[in-house]
This record gives C-alpha cells, structure tokens and sequence, in this order.
C-alpha cells in the first residue's frame, strides 16, 4: 500500500506548491481579515464561484470569516492538500482503487440526496467529511495516472 517514492519528487514538490497557493487562495478571508490585503476577497471569491456554489449557510467559518468554498469543496481541498504534501514522501497505492472512488462518489450523492429530499438536514461536518474522503482517494488516482502519463512523454534514458 505504501512505498518510498524517488525520482519524481521534483514532480510531487511543484504539485503540491500549486495545490498551497490554491488552498491560500480559498483560505483568504480567514487569514487575511485583519490586514488590509483583505480588499482582495472578492476578486477571489469571484474566481472559486467558478468551481462552488458558495452559499453561505453550507461554509464554514472561522473568526466571523468564511471559506470561499462550501463545507465539501473545503474537505476535498483539505485532503488533497495534506495527500499533496504525504505524496512527497510515500507513494500511496490502492489495490482496488476504483472501488474506493466509487463508494466516495456515492457516499457524496447519498448526502446530497438526503439532505435534498429532507431526510435529515444539511451538515457541514457530514458534507465535509464526504470531501475529505473523496478527495483522499481521488488524489492518489490522478497523481499516479498523471505520473504515468509524464512516463509516456518522457523519453527513456539510453545507455
């Protein structure tokens, strides 16, 4: 399951670089609030509305600030950021993989659509920890077919 990652290490350390700024980037208001670099969230805001619906009663906030992005994209955000960071260090792999994406995906539908149809009411921590699972299984996936594809266009070395 768990193996020492070597030679692509550069790849993983720029990856996860990226994957910072974009976490700073939703994480804005909630560190920046008491600066005056705080004019800056709703030029930010507009960008994630790109990838989240951002209503407000399903963010989470800290300090009176909130995320821009819902409870569940901030616990996708989350693990992708931490598996990020773990993927410098370990090559995580999963032997049934898309098993696991499966019942990620239906874990995140089901809430939804018991939440949408009034089974129970929406829950932040609920929405987030189906992020949070989601996102820890999604990343590995696409690191490794991403490394895989950097194989394919990579030429091999000659001797």
């Amino acid at each position: 399951m768990f193996k020492y990652c070597g030679n692509s290490r550069i790849v993983r350390i720029i990856i996860f670089l990226f994957i910072s700024l974009w976490f700073l980037g939703l994480s804005f208001p909630v560190i920046s609030s008491s600066t005056g670099l705080y004019i800056l969230t709703p030029f930010l805001k507009r960008i994630y509305a790109e990838v989240c619906h951002q209503e407000r009663y399903k963010s989470i906030s800290i300090g009176g600030q909130q995320f821009l992005v819902c409870s569940r994209c901030l616990g996708i955000y989350t693990s992708i950021l931490l598996s990020s960071f773990f993927s410098i260090f370990i090559t995580i792999r999963f032997k049934k993989i898309y098993h696991l994406l499966i019942i990620s995906v239906g874990m995140m539908f089901a809430d939804i659509l018991f939440y949408t149809i009034g089974l129970y009411e929406y829950s932040k921590i609920v929405a987030f920890g189906t992020g949070l699972f989601l996102g820890s299984i999604s990343f590995p996936y696409i690191l490794n077919e991403f490394e895989n594809y950097l194989l394919t266009i990579t030429p091999a070395d000659e001797k």
